[in-house]
């Protein structure tokens, strides 16, 4: 590994089930309402919220041989013994099985897939910023670098990600807030916003499967987890479900509140729901909001990426 600050990460050894949870959440759940969410109404209509569930249930598929090979593998005082390297996720697991081309290539697909998703959360934090400052100061600024700096910032902060119970319970907090959002708004939904005009969803189920990223996250944070032999089952098999049950829930009362019209290839389909529930407060609020989640989920995508390096 380069010198310098990614090579100061710090591990903790103290991660819950929950605050790993959180983190594979909130990678899948602030890149699929913010920024994958106006895409899929555009292409599947009110079917978007079935598209993530759809997009769920094969990454389980997946899942399940994350959970075969991680709950095979040596404890860490075993792997000490042997001289091992330490507990991670796909990446040490094909390493250790196979090795060769074959782990080459999976490190590498990781970490592309990594940068991939570090590229849309800062794109979606951006989008974020640049709305709040053209919707009150009337400034229409480009948004690489309001995606620059978060790239800086989350670069030069040693132990990136490693604050464990304060970013989980910050990631936790803002899913309930937009969890209590849509379920607040719920008595203004139409049910006529629901009727599907388009049945394009097939398109755009690749790239509904980049969200669950999350999981590899989650894989590699297991050698810091208190008990995770009894743990990191559970971690791996109920985040991607408690995802996509967030994700289609806010992702319907979305549609259903301000339709699949004004949802469609939005940049900031939420604050539409935040101004229809609470006004002019309503929109700003969201807006704040969805670009500190947007930046906690970076925060973790972007860890995922050095640890592989």
């Amino acid at each position: 590994m380069v010198e310098g600050p990614m090579s100061e990460i710090r591990y903790s050894r103290r991660l819950s089930l929950w605050q790993v949870m959180a983190r594979g959440l909130g990678v899948m759940v602030f890149l699929a309402i913010f920024v994958l969410m106006g895409d899929t109404v555009a292409t599947a209509g009110p079917l978007a919220p079935v598209v993530f569930i759809l997009a769920a249930v094969l990454m389980l598929v997946n899942t399940l041989g994350y959970v075969e090979l991680v709950t095979g593998a040596p404890d860490a005082n075993t792997r000490a013994r042997r001289g091992l390297s330490r507990v991670g996720g796909a990446y040490v697991q094909v390493h250790e099985t196979a090795g060769g081309w074959l782990a080459f290539i999976t490190g590498w697909l990781l970490i592309l897939a990594g940068l991939g998703v570090c590229a849309l959360l800062a794109q979606g934090f951006a989008r974020q910023v640049t709305t709040l400052v053209q919707d009150h100061l009337r400034l229409a600024l480009p948004a690489w670098p309001w995606a620059a700096i978060l790239v800086i910032l989350s670069a030069t902060n040693n132990g990136l990600g490693t604050q464990g119970r304060r970013q989980g319970q910050a990631i936790v907090l803002l899913m309930v807030i937009f969890l209590g959002f849509a379920l607040l708004a719920t008595p203004q939904i139409n049910l006529d916003y629901y009727t599907v005009t388009r049945l394009h969803w097939k398109e755009m189920l690749p790239l509904l499967m980049v969200p669950f990223v999350g999981v590899e996250v989650m894989a590699g944070l297991q050698g810091e987890m208190r008990r995770r032999k009894t743990d990191v089952a559970r971690v791996l098999l109920l985040t991607p479900v408690l995802g996509a049950a967030l994700v289609a829930t806010i992702t319907a009362v979305a549609v259903g509140v301000v339709g699949a019209n004004t949802v469609a290839g939005s940049p900031v389909p939420l604050a539409w729901l935040g101004a229809r529930l609470l006004g002019g407060a309503g929109r700003p609020f969201i807006l704040v909001a969805g670009a500190f989640g947007l930046a906690l989920a970076f925060g973790s995508a972007f860890m995922q990426v050095t640890r592989q390096v």
